[in-house]
């Protein structure tokens, strides 16, 4: 048959987290690397592997326990863990291009 197959091809930074990882260590750099720059970098990791059907359940939970802690709302409420934009200076950038358009 000589068929290729490309997966998981779309995403550009890939976390693959093996059966004897550190679970905390690596929900923690992944809610840091998905959420932490609210998408505003192109280190962020959009896609993991996960090997193992162990590796995988346990990252799952520590995801979902993680996300569904996490606060997300105006960037004008400090209590938020995450809003629309992340630094004052990307919030100018945005701005001005907004003024632009007006």
């Amino acid at each position: 048959q000589n068929k290729r197959v490309q997966a998981l091809g779309g995403a550009k930074n890939h976390a693959v987290v093996l059966p004897d990882a550190d679970i905390p260590g690596a929900v923690g750099a992944l809610m840091g690397a998905a959420f932490g720059s609210c998408g505003q970098r192109c280190m962020a990791i959009p896609l993991v592997v996960a090997v193992g059907d162990g590796t995988a359940d346990a990252l799952i939970a520590g995801l979902r326990q993680q996300m569904a802690a996490m606060r997300v709302g105006p960037g004008s409420d400090n209590h938020n863990d995450m809003g629309p934009l992340v630094t004052q200076q990307h919030y100018q950038k945005v701005k001005g291009y907004i003024d632009q358009g007006v």
